[in-house]
């Protein structure tokens, strides 16, 4: 019996050491698929987030150049108000000092060279010139025949030729109209 009970406990000890083998088998196997698992899950979660990470970031890249451009505008109509609000008073200033000038002795000369040079360009025969309202007394008084023309505000002559219908514009309101576009050329206040 001795011999039966030994060759059980033998039987038996074999048996639970291939169980144990078995079972650490399918311990070990059970942690490498959840270590594959929990792999494959995470991959997967990084991948889903970075996906939304980078829209995220697309989103308020757009948003911040959205922002960015709409700021730029509007500092670029301020600039323009601004550039517009100083055009205006430099010329209202230089408005102020023609009529300084137009009301001086030197006007009397200006006006009749000015009527000179337009005639001269046309010619004297057929040339028709067009002074204000003002100025009219002083063309006439020598030698200038002239219509008074009260769209010229600031001073000079234009002469018409009758026949082409060409225009000599010798005004000052003409050449302050040129001024105002080379102050805006030429005074380096960019937008």
């Amino acid at each position: 019996m001795d011999f039966s009970n030994n060759s059980t406990k033998a039987f038996t000890d074999a048996i639970k050491k291939m169980a144990a083998e078995e079972c650490k088998k399918i311990d070990d196997e059970t942690r490498l698929i959840k270590k594959q698992r929990f792999n494959f899950e995470k991959e997967q979660a990084k991948d889903k987030y970075k996906d939304y990470i980078d829209y995220e970031l697309v989103r308020i890249e757009t948003e911040k150049n959205k922002k960015l451009s709409l700021e730029a505008e509007k500092s670029k109509k301020e600039l323009a108000e601004l550039r517009s609000e100083l055009c205006e008073k430099v010329l209202c200033r230089a408005g102020e000092e023609i009529k300084n000038f137009t009301e001086s002795a030197q006007y009397a000369d200006f006006l009749i060279n000015s009527a000179n040079e337009a005639i001269s360009a046309l010619g004297e025969e057929s040339a028709v010139l067009y002074a204000r309202p003002e100025d009219i007394d002083l063309l006439s008084g020598k030698g200038f025949k002239a219509v008074a023309d009260s769209t010229i505000k600031l001073g000079g002559v234009k002469a018409v030729e009758e026949k082409s219908g060409c225009l000599a514009d010798n005004t000052l309101d003409l050449k302050l109209a040129s001024q105002r576009e080379w102050l805006l050329e030429n005074s380096d206040l960019k937008i």
